[in-house]
């Protein structure tokens, strides 16, 4: 069985923008227009659809509940300017991410094993502490349950904004490369490691039934999850709420 793999070169040789930190660069850009629609000049045309006279659209107001105060997005901001200090144009979520997931964990572990009567190791908390202050600022005495269901809603909606970033941005991309090479590759089969679907626009015309298997999963469709988010969003709100019950009545979640 012949199987055509794709990788993220693939849509790079197309010219789209589908590298982490060109997302990364677009939330940048939409904050900054969001917040001062009138003062800022922005050169992606795309995000200056989104407002008209000055007021944002339905579509906008949805981008700016994902990405304001979006802890894991502010992260990888800060990482991203960072980077480009050390020159270093890119950013690799997947692994920044697991490096904080797990050094939380480590942290957690840690503090619980203290007060279990384990002895202290300052220097390895502060190394701990460290790497996940940049994104949780207030973490240096307590991890919070409420500071974990908000990394892992705001993880959520990171990944709802590269969504809507991938299908109703770059997926509305005019593409002018057009490579004959890949075009006369017979196959009925497509392994791809990316989440837009450049090759079934451009390639699969007269090809037949073709099966797509997307290894990190395809950009869905507004339509398709803007209920589910809606009710994730709900559903933090009510926890949160009752979190900040609980610490008004001095029975805090720690």
């Amino acid at each position: 069985m012949d199987i055509l793999v794709l990788g993220n070169g693939f849509d790079l040789e197309h010219d789209l923008p589908t590298k982490y930190a060109d997302f990364i660069k677009f939330t940048q850009e939409f904050e900054e227009k969001y917040e001062a629609s009138e003062n800022n000049e922005v050169c992606n045309r795309y995000i200056e659809n989104l407002f008209y006279k000055g007021k944002p659209k339905s579509k906008a107001e949805l981008l700016d509940d994902l990405i304001s105060e979006n802890s894991w997005i502010t992260y990888f901001q800060n990482a991203y300017k960072d980077n480009l200090k050390n020159k270093i144009n890119w950013i690799d979520f997947e692994s920044e991410i697991a490096t904080l997931i797990q050094t939380l964990d480590l942290l957690i572990k840690y503090r619980s094993d203290i007060q279990n009567g384990k002895v202290k190791n300052e220097i390895y908390e502060k190394n701990l502490v460290s790497t996940i202050m940049p994104l949780i600022p207030k973490i240096e005495k307590k991890v919070k349950l409420q500071d974990i269901e908000k990394l892992e809603y705001d993880l959520k909606k990171l990944i709802v904004a590269l969504e809507i970033y991938i299908d109703d941005y770059v997926e509305n991309i005019s593409i002018k490369f057009y490579n004959p090479s890949i075009a006369n590759i017979y196959t009925k089969h497509v392994l791809s490691f990316n989440y837009s679907n450049t090759y079934e626009k451009i390639y699969e015309q007269n090809k037949g039934d073709m099966k797509y298997c997307y290894i990190h999963g395809k950009a869905r469709k507004i339509n398709e999850f803007i209920k589910d988010y809606k009710i994730q969003k709900k559903s933090l709100e009510e926890k949160l709420k009752k979190y900040e019950t609980c610490k008004a009545q001095n029975e805090g979640f720690e």
